[in-house]
């Protein structure tokens, strides 16, 4: 595993804030995969639409408090997982909702499209588990997740899952093998893109790439991260209300440390590159955008 120091740059701003939408209470977004554009759903169930450049426009209500979204790949659906609610499929950009099922995930939710249909993940009442759906929204498969496991999506669209142990990382398709009985650690852990598995610990991110060494840069009072589209660069926010930028690329790091009037005020609790690699999108009670 290779290690970095945080390097602080103070002369110049990798990261610069454009645009705080007027979005209270974020729960969970994503980032339109065909144009520039946030979708973002709010603990009080609402939709939005974030346009960095039109501005932003109302989409739906009445929605469960998201814990997770993810839009299509032809960005005409978006699912959204509530909390210990239900699983709704939403039409973009009217807001209609197409499906419903009920669900009693409650915490650490994902929500996926793969080559197949959908699939959440997420703590039960009394386990971790993954249900996969059709396009139809049926069931398809179900199970429980090991500890420490995460699903996600790879290049090929099709559903993986992942853990990490003192042994290094494993990642194998979902349905076909078992992960090895071992302790995993104590990442929190997800997938970025590329299949890479990102995990955030108290010391700083990790990044695993199948294939090449583990990347860590270290910092403290990480609460989120994220990896950019071609995983050249490394979002980075902290407990403090911090953004930073870590490029992963070269034999330096280089990381903005923006000063208070620069992040948010409270901790953050997401971070989302555009799928175009122009923007970031950082979450804490209020979100702003970053051009970069």
């Amino acid at each position: 595993m290779t290690g970095r120091d945080p390097h602080y740059l103070h002369e110049r701003r990798p990261l610069e804030a454009l645009v705080s939408p007027p979005v209270d209470g974020a729960s969970a977004l994503a980032w339109h995969p065909r144009r520039e554009e946030l979708v973002v759903a709010t603990r009080g169930g609402m939709l939005w639409s974030v346009d960095p450049v039109m501005g932003t426009r109302h989409l739906a209500e009445d929605l469960p408090e998201a814990g997770a979204l993810a839009i299509h790949p032809d960005g005409q659906q978006v699912a959204i997982l509530g909390r210990g609610a239900a699983l709704e499929v939403r039409a973009l950009p009217s807001g209609e909702l197409l499906h419903s099922l009920d669900l009693a995930l409650l915490s650490n939710l994902w929500v996926g499209w793969w080559r197949g249909g959908l699939a959440v993940a997420g703590q039960g009442i009394e386990r971790q588990e993954v249900i996969v759906l059709d396009h139809r929204f049926r069931r398809r498969a179900s199970g429980e997740l090991p500890a420490g496991a995460v699903v996600g999506v790879d290049e090929q669209n099709e559903l993986i899952v992942g853990r990490v142990s003192s042994q290094g990382p494993e990642i194998l398709p979902l349905g076909k093998g078992k992960l090895h009985r071992v302790e995993p650690t104590g990442h929190r852990l997800r997938f970025g893109p590329g299949g890479r598995l990102i995990g955030v610990a108290e010391g700083g991110v990790t990044v695993w790439t199948v294939g090449a060494p583990a990347l860590t840069v270290r910092s403290f009072g990480v609460s989120a991260a994220a990896l950019s589209p071609t995983g050249s660069h490394l979002a980075i926010g902290t407990r403090e209300g911090g953004v930073a930028l870590a490029s992963l690329e070269g034999a330096s790091l280089d990381r903005a440390h923006p000063g208070r009037t620069g992040g948010h005020d409270q901790a953050v609790r997401s971070l989302q590159f555009s799928h175009r690699g122009r923007w970031l999108a950082s979450v804490a009670e209020r979100i702003w955008l970053w051009s970069w």
